[in-house]
């Protein structure tokens, strides 16, 4: 399986989530884009994390487009990839979301708290 989202912006930092061996690698900064060899700033497992599957599920059902865009350059943008099964995803966004994107974030959100990573650093990033 393959999970990655991110989201951030360049006067916003950005928060980004990799799924690696059965754990959600978290990284949350201050700059605009994860630098390749930083480690991450959580770590949590997914293993029976009844969280993780209510997100796999919904992403499974997702149809949406490729891309979501406005002519706006300076902003938020964000990147989905998902692979599963026969399910394959990898779709982005400048300034633009699907209208159900909330729900994404949302259930992202739900693993965040429950595993106590701090509102600060999530709230900024997730809508």
């Amino acid at each position: 399986m393959t999970f990655q989202f991110f989201i951030g912006g360049y006067f916003s930092g950005h928060f980004e989530v990799v799924l690696k061996n059965d754990e959600l690698n978290f990284f949350v900064s201050d700059f605009p884009m994860r630098i390749e060899h930083e480690e991450p700033t959580h770590i949590v497992s997914i293993k029976g994390d009844i969280d993780w599957q209510n997100l796999i599920k919904y992403i499974a059902d997702l149809k949406w487009k490729r891309k979501y865009e406005t002519e706006i350059l300076d902003g938020i943008q964000w990147e989905l990839t998902f692979k599963n099964g026969n399910k394959k995803m990898n779709c982005y966004g400048s300034n633009a979301f699907p209208s159900d994107f909330g729900n994404l974030t949302t259930l992202i959100k739900n693993i965040t708290t429950k595993h106590k990573i701090p509102d600060e650093l999530v709230e900024k990033f997730i809508m």
